[in-house]
C-alpha cells in the first residue's frame, strides 16, 4: 500500500478515535459530500467521500489544557482526558500537522500547559492569552489563516466557553 495513503488513513482514524473517546475535540469542516463514481450498468459503483480530514488539510488547536481547568472537569475521567489529548497531539506531530498550544492567564490563574501535552512539542512556544475567545487573539487566528488549511481540529477544556465562539 502506498505509504502516503496509509498515513492519511491512520491520521483520520486517530482523530476519529480521539473524538469518539473524548467529546473534548471538534473538527470544524464543511460536511463531506458523497460522490458516486462510475456507471452502475457497466461497472460497480464506488462511494468516494470528498473533503476528507488529511494531514495536509488539517491544523490542530490545543486550548487551555491547564491544571486549574483539568482538576475542575467532571465530564470525563482526568487520566482519560489527558491521555486522549496527548494521543491527539502525538498523532499531529507524527503526521506533521501544524499545531498551536495555548493557555489563558497561565501566570495568574490557570497554570501552565500540562506537561503531558507540552512535552509532545518541547520546542514550540505556548501562546498565553488574556481573552476567553482564542480566535480573537491574532497570534492564534493569523497562523491558521495563513496556513490555508481547511480542517481545523480543536481540542480543549471547558468547551462551553472555549469552543462555542464564532470562527470567521
Amino acid at each position: 500500500m502506498n505509504d502516503h495513503i496509509s498515513r492519511r488513513g491512520a491520521l483520520s482514524g486517530a482523530v476519529l478515535a480521539a473524538l469518539a473517546a473524548s467529546s473534548q475535540a471538534v473538527v470544524a469542516q464543511r460536511p463531506a459530500t458523497p460522490e458516486i463514481a462510475g456507471d452502475s450498468a457497466r461497472t460497480p459503483t464506488r462511494r468516494t467521500v470528498l473533503d476528507q480530514t488529511t494531514p495536509e488539510a488539517s491544523f490542530l488547536l490545543l486550548i487551555d489544557y491547564q491544571s486549574q481547568f483539568v482538576f475542575s472537569t467532571r465530564s470525563h475521567d482526568i487520566d482519560l482526558l489527558v491521555n486522549n489529548a496527548q494521543g491527539l497531539a502525538k498523532a499531529a506531530r507524527l503526521f506533521e500537522v501544524p499545531t498551536l498550544m495555548m493557555t489563558v492567564t497561565a501566570g495568574a490563574f490557570g497554570g501552565p500547559m500540562l506537561e503531558e501535552i507540552r512535552s509532545v512539542f518541547p520546542d514550540q512556544p505556548v501562546i498565553d492569552r488574556t481573552v476567553i475567545n482564542a480566535w480573537a487573539d491574532s497570534r492564534v487566528s493569523e497562523p491558521v489563516r495563513q496556513s490555508g488549511r481547511r480542517k481545523l481540529i480543536i481540542a480543549g477544556l471547558w468547551t462551553d466557553k472555549r469552543l462555542t465562539q464564532k470562527i470567521s
